[in-house]
């Protein structure tokens, strides 16, 4: 099974439980890190080198930023068990074209540009970080980076260099800034494989309010959550949708873009309200296997696919399934 669809498959079974928050990766955000022939570790230079795919279940490696101390050794263990439990349930189910080594592309203080060899020059200074999650010095796994002009007040040298047998990296942050008072987590890419266009890190925080908060019955929902979260920034959102295999059209739409093949719209002219019938529009993933679990659970060899929720505003149309079909689990 090929990693997008397997991740949305899984996405059917998990019952999104209080809030999601998930953080869509805009066009002006996008970053491109560099990746190694499994073959021959050569550098892959861009989308339309060919090669031979390697798939295999997904390697994730995993790194907790400085915030995790904020939690008493009691939290702190039970948040690594709960992220590695998930981790490990992705690399038992979900395969990728694996790569032999992989750099991240840093983010930049400050305006960000490209030499001639499309390596990074920040403004300011280049930053070991995705999202809020800043990287552990010496752990070297980014790409080259300098500063416009003069010489960057981070050493860099203690970031750049290869990161070796992994296919997708973890950031855990702990904040509560950007959550709300029902948000138990939320996740994002942060860069994607220049040749596949598969996310290759990422990141997920912890709300610290409710996970403090959480009471012993209470795990089982955060492991249901954790992995509802990483599904996010693995696939599972609508900025991911345009870049799936064999995409050839992205067409914007309100409230979500229609992606022929991947999202498409259908106009619904029986739908049952208060008031009567009505013409109503719904929009669904009809990849194969998607649309293969969705006729089974529902008994209908005629359905199109499975429908997406189109309300919510951004992080939540386009990136769910339709709550009031798969509000609790398939």
């Amino acid at each position: 099974m090929c990693d997008y669809e397997a991740a949305m498959l899984f996405l059917l079974i998990v019952p999104l439980v209080f809030g999601c928050n998930e953080i869509s990766l805009n066009k002006q955000d996008v970053r491109y890190g560099i990746v190694g022939r499994h073959e021959d570790g050569n550098v892959l230079s861009n989308a339309r080198v060919k090669r031979n795919a390697v798939w295999n279940y997904i390697r994730i490696e995993i790194f907790y930023d400085d915030s995790l101390k904020t939690f008493s050794d009691q939290k702190q263990v039970l948040l690594k068990e709960l992220i590695e439990e998930s981790r490990d349930y992705f690399s038992n189910t979900l395969m990728v074209d694996q790569e032999y080594w992989m750099q991240i592309e840093p983010e930049c203080d400050g305006n960000r540009y490209k030499d001639v060899l499309d390596d990074a020059i920040c403004e300011n200074d280049c930053l070991p970080k995705c999202g809020d999650a800043v990287a552990p010095a010496n752990v070297k796994m980014f790409s080259k980076c300098t500063c416009m002009g003069k010489k960057c007040p981070t050493d860099w040298s203690q970031y750049e260099g290869k990161l070796y047998n992994t296919d997708f990296v973890l950031f855990v942050t702990i904040n509560q800034e950007s959550c709300s008072s029902q948000t138990m987590a939320f996740a994002s890419t942060c860069s994607l494989s220049l040749d596949t266009k598969r996310p290759i890190s990422g990141f997920i925080n912890i709300c610290p309010d409710m996970f403090n908060a959480m009471k012993f019955n209470d795990k089982s929902r955060w492991s249901s959550t954790i992995k509802h979260e990483l599904t996010h920034s693995l696939v599972f959102a609508s900025s991911h949708f345009e870049r799936f295999p064999g995409v050839t059209q992205v067409l914007q739409n309100d409230p979500i873009t229609i992606i022929p093949g991947v999202v498409e719209k259908f106009t619904r002219t029986d739908w049952e309200v208060a008031g009567g019938i009505i013409k109503h529009d719904v929009y669904m993933i009809v990849t194969p296997r998607v649309r293969q679990e969705a006729r089974k659970h529902f008994d209908c060899d005629s359905l199109e696919g499975a429908e997406l929720e189109s309300q919510g505003g951004t992080g939540t149309a386009g990136s769910h399934w339709e709550k009031r079909l798969f509000e609790v689990s398939l």
